[in-house]
């Protein structure tokens, strides 16, 4: 029952999911959601004691976002950051140049710092600095 959040950049992609499924040979049998509430970055989520701040990393779409929880060290990276890789730039609204400079704001972040991706193993900053070739301080 809650409504899905999400950077109002990205709005159009939702709306439009039925397209974008059967772009991969989906087909969708209802709506992905009718309730859609856009946050914007730098927002701050509440989600019962955990502080979530929103922190835009455009790049893969126009809307990617990395859901940063600093006291529990450990951000949701979506599809930007991968393990030892970055997300797909080569759909609509997704961009090379974005991507490369939302990574920017990664280094920012401890080497401890816990990442969990939006696919894949979960890692750290250290280990993207010293296996990942899209990222260096």
């Amino acid at each position: 029952g809650l409504p899905l959040e999400l950077d109002a950049s990205d709005e159009a992609y939702v709306r439009a999911a039925d397209k974008q499924a059967a772009f991969f040979g989906i087909a969708l049998t209802e709506p992905i959601a009718s309730d859609i509430k856009p946050f914007t970055a730098g927002a701050h989520l509440k989600f019962g004691s955990h502080d979530i701040e929103v922190i835009e990393t455009p790049g893969h779409s126009m809307g990617s976002v990395v859901l940063y929880i600093k006291d529990e060290r450990v951000a949701f990276t979506g599809d930007t950051l991968f393990r030892g890789s970055i997300g797909r730039t080569d759909f609509e609204g997704g961009s090379m140049l974005m991507i490369i400079q939302s990574l920017r704001m990664f280094v920012q972040f401890p080497d401890d710092i816990t990442l969990l991706p939006g696919h894949g193993p979960k890692t750290t900053m250290g280990y993207e600095l010293a296996h990942n070739p899209y990222l260096d301080r």
